[in-house]
């Protein structure tokens, strides 16, 4: 018999497993189990047990009675074993990005029949959504799985906060923004263009009236915004003046944008009609008499072309205060149109004709001079720029350019048909000499006129 009390550990894992150890003073033949007074087993102590059939709990416990076996004899332990069974757990694997918090920051496990509760905190600007197992749980924090008896496997996808700018235009003008999905803290860069013969009349963002501005910028975007431009018509005054002997009735006085107004010349009697202006010009007296006017200005705080003809002045609002305006015959159709060069963006702005809209080019930088040119002899001017940092004409024909060496840093270039054969050629003109230098295809020429503070001009 067993001459001193002995005594049984049990450890018992979630799958059941149950491992015993024992301490005694004396080796018995083999050992015998009992479970709630029913035999289980019975094994040598070199032996460990493993219940390959899970234990139910009952009432939080079960009751392993143990015997040791001497000489064919039973002798029990001092006292009997009781085990707590443990509960089982599951894992919450945690899957997110950057952009945000989450807490618990690390996969963990959680018992079965608990209510494990997952933060999830955005940054500021950031929003978030949740995928369990695959499926969208929403977008709400805490996420709780409640009464868990499974695994389970969250995705928190972290995504910055985007926003719209809505753009729209009455008749007349266009309003455009890029972008007009801004990320939270973006920016976007709206342009407002009136179409030929309109001015802008005023602009609503977010439906407050900011005046006939010509661009608006959205900075440090947090919220969905709008832009609403309206336009009218331009009207242009037809003012009449007689001398001593004479009338002159105009109708209508007040013109819109592309229409007529009739001038009638009345002479008393016994005078003659000895001149006629128009816009300070001198015309002709007989019917069939008009001026070809190609003069006009640009005025850069308002962004405005005044086009002198030899009826009327036309004023169109095109570009921004810090374009650089230029002229030609972007379509080959033997009149010139306005454009416009952005040096922030390198960008040309050419109005089509008739107004109905404008192409953009990106070329160039943004320390470059723009030039226009007909460089190929086709009868359309064609864009290029002029890099004072490497003294270097670039002549853009369709959608390649040729690129050529020319003058120094210092000079100013100048555009012209050189030696009369239909082609534009580059040249400079040095301010230091007060040099002209004329390039064309087979020779370079140089004229020294003017002094060094001068302003070059070319004409036919």
């Amino acid at each position: 018999m067993l001459l001193s009390p002995w005594y049984a550990l049990a450890a018992v894992d979630k799958l059941g497993t149950v491992t015993w150890y024992f301490y005694d003073e004396e080796t018995p033949d083999f050992y015998i189990l009992y479970q709630e007074g029913i035999q289980i087993a019975e094994f040598y102590v070199v032996d460990i047990l493993e219940s390959t059939t899970p234990m139910t709990l009952q009432d939080g416990a079960n009751i392993f009675t143990m015997t040791a076996s001497i000489g064919g004899v039973e002798t029990a332990p001092s006292a009997p074993y009781v085990v707590n069974w443990p509960p089982l757990s599951y894992m919450v694997s945690l899957n997110y990005n950057s952009g945000g918090t989450v807490l618990p920051s690390e996969s963990f496990t959680a018992e079965e029949h608990s209510d494990p509760q997952i933060t999830a905190t955005p940054n500021l600007g950031y929003h978030f959504t949740i995928l369990d197992n695959g499926s969208s749980a929403g977008n709400s924090s805490p996420y709780t799985i409640t009464d868990i008896l499974a695994d389970h496997a969250l995705s928190i996808a972290f995504a910055i906060d985007t926003f719209t700018i809505a753009t729209s235009a009455g008749v007349g003008g266009t309003v455009t923004c890029s972008p007009t999905t801004v990320n939270y803290g973006g920016s976007s860069a709206c342009i407002v263009m009136p179409d030929a013969g309109y001015n802008i009349a005023d602009v609503l963002v977010d439906e407050s009236s900011v005046g006939a501005v010509l661009s608006r910028t959205f900075s440090n975007v947090t919220a969905n915004h709008t832009i609403e431009a309206a336009f009218e018509i331009g009207t242009f005054a037809i003012t009449a003046s007689a001398g001593t002997g004479g009338t002159v009735s105009c109708s209508p006085t007040a013109v819109e944008y592309g229409g007529n107004s009739t001038c009638t010349i009345t002479k008393d009697d016994g005078y003659e009609i000895t001149e006629v202006t128009v816009d300070g010009q001198t015309v002709e007296t007989t019917t069939n008499s008009s001026i070809q006017s190609n003069i006009g200005t640009f005025t850069p705080s308002t962004a405005t072309f005044s086009l002198k003809t030899a009826s009327e002045t036309t004023t169109i609002q095109f570009g921004t205060s810090t374009d650089k305006p230029i002229i030609g015959d972007w379509d080959g159709n033997g009149t010139d149109e306005i454009g416009v060069f952005r040096p922030s963006t390198a960008t040309f702005y050419l109005r089509n004709a008739a107004g109905t809209g404008y192409t953009t080019v990106v070329f160039g930088a943004s320390t470059d001079l723009p030039i226009i040119g007909d460089w190929d002899g086709n009868g359309t001017d064609d864009i290029g720029v002029f890099r004072p940092s490497t003294a270097t004409f670039y002549q853009r024909i369709g959608t390649s350019y040729t690129t050529t060496q020319f003058g120094t840093s210092t000079d100013k270039p100048i555009i012209g048909d050189w030696d009369g054969n239909g082609t534009d050629e580059i040249g400079t003109f040095t301010p230091s000499t007060a040099t002209f230098s004329l390039k064309t295809a087979s020779e370079t020429t140089t004229i020294q006129f003017g002094t060094s503070t001068d302003k070059p001009i070319i004409g036919d």
